[in-house]
């Protein structure tokens, strides 16, 4: 995929996803599966912590980010190689449970200012990773938490993939909701 088509992606999966979320009454929000897993506000906030660290990083200049993290000249992975790198990983045992990507349970009268800080977030990530010609974001890498570096571009690979695992597993919790 081209970096434009990267873009056209994300932004696909993050609106739909938001949309979702958005469209959801105060009891399909606060819903937690079995009260073990996450609720439709914690789900999209993990997105968008995730989004931000990922801004973060990618708002560097590239000195910084090849001094820090280095440079890869490994060829740049597919999306599915992406997709089963992370879905391999999360077949591991690992805990992020204290880390700033375990969400906080989010009242429903945050719900939209939640959701314009998404937003927010998201279109500064992608003026972040506009930055990048198609080579440069093959080229420089950041780490991710539980699958190691990978370039600007797997990194923007990865989050659309994960937007959608997000958006799924909140589809799947609210179905033994509703029935």
């Amino acid at each position: 995929m081209t970096n434009s088509e990267i873009i056209a992606k994300f932004n696909e999966t993050h609106e739909a996803f938001i949309l979702y979320i958005d469209s959801l009454a105060e009891a399909e929000f606060l819903h937690s599966h079995n009260n073990e897993k996450w609720n439709a506000g914690q789900q999209m906030n993990h997105i968008g912590v995730s989004l931000g660290a990922l801004k973060k990083g990618m708002s560097l200049p590239n000195i910084a980010l090849k001094m820090t993290f280095g440079i890869t000249k490994e060829p740049t992975k597919s999306y599915e190689e992406v997709v089963k790198k992370y879905t391999d990983r999360l077949k591991e045992p690992y805990d992020i449970s204290g880390s700033k990507f375990d969400p906080e349970p989010m009242a429903f009268s945050d719900k939209t200012a939640a959701i314009d800080r998404f937003n927010s977030t998201k279109d500064k990530l992608l003026k972040a990773y506009q930055k990048f010609s198609d080579s440069d974001a093959e080229k420089y890498v950041l780490p991710h938490p539980l699958i190691g570096k990978l370039s600007m571009k797997e990194f923007m690979l990865f989050n659309i993939f994960h937007v959608q695992h997000h958006h799924k597993r909140t589809q799947e919790y609210l179905e033994s909701f509703t029935k």
